[in-house]
């Protein structure tokens, strides 16, 4: 083999590895070096309820602040069972590659449309006001250091509508060691306006809230589906420093 083609082998040999490498992490999922303005991989995409989409070939993987979009009747729309109404949306959601969801219309009426917007995670901070406190009101992923300062709080749960089934509010906040999500460290739950619990928010660590919602009804291929699912926001959590 002369040197021409040994060099094409070589170039040819460190594409491939390179290639296997990328579709490796890939399939790892996205890295905490991917959760910034700058490095997220995310594009902009509408999308339309009443179909399945793949990660990868729908939608680029990478971080979503997802919002809905008013569009005909303004049907629910759910995504990951959360449902989602006008004004919702749900910050710092992680797409990874290979991962497929279905949006589907809460509606009898199958043909019923709605459309949410995938745009890339802002990454906003919440920083401590005057009074050593901030206020959480969007269902959503958070991490300690980067969107949450740490610190010990007195969290209240300061206002939160009822459910679409006129049931008070349950919302729930999980805490995981760390952006694998493999460890849940606790979990608080906050069953009525004025309810508080004391939490302590530590470096690095990723807040998870959302609220509970006592039924979702909808159809799916003709057959109509009743379950325990989720409600992005009409809430206000507020974290004073203790």
């Amino acid at each position: 083999m002369n040197k021409k083609n040994l060099l094409i082998l070589l170039v040819l040999s460190v594409t491939l590895g390179s290639v296997l490498i990328l579709t490796f992490f890939y399939h790892e999922g996205l890295s905490e070096d991917d959760r910034t303005v700058g490095t997220n991989t995310a594009r902009e995409a509408i999308l339309t309820s009443g179909k399945t989409y793949e990660v990868g070939e729908d939608i680029e993987p990478g971080y979503y602040d997802v919002i809905y979009l008013p569009y005909a009747n303004d049907y629910r729309v759910i995504f990951r069972g959360i449902s989602l109404s006008k004004d919702d949306k749900l910050l710092n959601m992680p797409l990874n590659r290979g991962d497929e969801f279905t949006l589907i219309v809460e509606d009898k009426n199958s043909e019923s449309k709605a459309k949410l917007k995938f745009a890339p995670s802002s990454f906003d901070d919440f920083e401590l006001d005057e009074q050593e406190q901030f206020t959480l009101s969007h269902t959503g992923y958070y991490v300690v250091g980067d969107d949450l300062p740490a610190g010990e709080y007195e969290v209240q749960l300061t206002s939160a509508a009822e459910d679409s089934y006129n049931n008070n509010p349950d919302v729930v906040i999980y805490i995981f060691t760390d952006h694998s999500f493999k460890e849940k460290i606790s979990n608080y739950y906050f069953g009525k306006v004025g309810y508080s619990s004391n939490i302590k928010l530590v470096e690095n660590e990723v807040l998870y809230l959302y609220k509970i919602r006592e039924g979702l009804d909808y159809e799916i291929e003709g057959n109509s589906t009743y379950a325990m699912g989720y409600e992005a926001d009409d809430l206000e959590l507020l974290f004073k420093k203790k």
